[in-house]
């Protein structure tokens, strides 16, 4: 549900009344990864399969930090 998008970061946390296996890591472990590496991760909801659509978004890096490597 909308209401309940910004605690599925959470360590742990699961909607109520799911019945999809799982610990609750997953979002959590990937929020961490994607800020570690100048990302965001954003959730929406799929129009086209339905439930919950998680989009990692990278930086592009500039010209100059290109030209330095």
């Amino acid at each position: 549900p909308p209401e309940e998008r910004e605690r599925v970061f959470d360590r742990f946390y699961r909607v109520a009344g799911s019945d999809a296996a799982g610990s609750g890591l997953g979002l959590a472990i990937i929020k961490a990864i994607a800020e570690r590496h100048g990302a965001t991760l954003t959730l929406d909801s799929s129009a086209r399969l339905g439930g919950l659509k998680a989009v990692v978004t990278f930086r592009t890096a500039s010209a100059s930090a290109l030209q330095t490597r």
